[in-house]
């Protein structure tokens, strides 16, 4: 299934993104060392999206005219990959701040007016109003029950690539996600059974690779690009 998504590599024409799994497979290692090179550099945001040097560019807008990070994420090496980080974590308070606000301000207003009671009552006889931000104590709350993804479950690959793709759907507007190596990571059953929940949540994955090209190595049922070591590109 098609989605709005695509991504152009120069020289290459634009390669259109299926939801899903889409594998970009240079057999010229030097190739795909330059492309994983540029990325981490992209990533790091040591060079800019807008750069007229820049040789990748990634399309997710109806508007296929703009290239745009808005709604990608560059996961890089599933196997280095945190899902705990800081800023992975800020996402996840930051919607359930906002969802339990809307849901729950009355009893969130009504709790901390009773905290702030019980504790200005015993140590001050000021008696005027105070004010507070409901989002930041909720949000210090959430930080104090050290709130983190279990990786205990883990027991492959497949395990934490689909609690990457579930936070990532859940927890912001990310709808292109690229990694590479996927086919070191996964077997022909797992990335199939992984193509098929990406289309149903409607998300393009996109995995750089750089293998030995064979169609009869297995059943696949994604999308796949193969660029021989001469640069001709062959779509299937």
């Amino acid at each position: 299934m098609s989605s709005q998504n695509s991504l152009t590599i120069f020289p290459y024409s634009p390669f259109k993104l299926d939801w899903g799994i889409n594998e970009i497979n240079f057999q010229n290692n030097s190739e795909f060392s330059s492309l994983l090179f540029h990325l981490h550099k992209l990533n790091n945001k040591e060079i800019l999206l807008d750069d007229e040097e820049n040789f990748v560019q990634f399309y997710t807008a109806k508007n296929l005219d703009t290239s745009s990070l808005k709604n990608l994420e560059i996961i890089g090496d599933l196997n280095s990959f945190s899902i705990n980080t800081t800023q992975n974590l800020k996402k996840v308070f930051k919607k359930i701040s906002q969802d339990s606000l809307l849901e729950f301000n009355d009893q969130i207003e009504s709790l901390n007016n009773q905290i702030n009671g019980l504790i200005f009552d015993t140590t001050s006889r000021f008696d005027g109003q105070l004010s507070y931000d409901t989002y930041a104590n909720f949000e210090n709350l959430l930080k104090l029950k050290l709130l983190k993804f279990n990786e205990y479950g883990w027991t492959n690959f497949y395990d934490k690539i689909l609690d990457v793709i579930n936070f990532f759907n859940e927890f912001t507007d990310k709808h292109l996600l690229i990694t590479y190596n996927l086919h070191n990571l996964l077997d022909y059953k797992q990335r199939n059974e992984l193509n098929q929940y990406l289309n149903s949540a409607e998300i393009s994955l996109v995995s750089f690779e750089s293998i030995k090209f064979d169609l009869n190595m297995g059943k696949i049922n994604h999308r796949i690009f193969n660029i021989d070591e001469d640069h001709i590109r062959f779509d299937y």
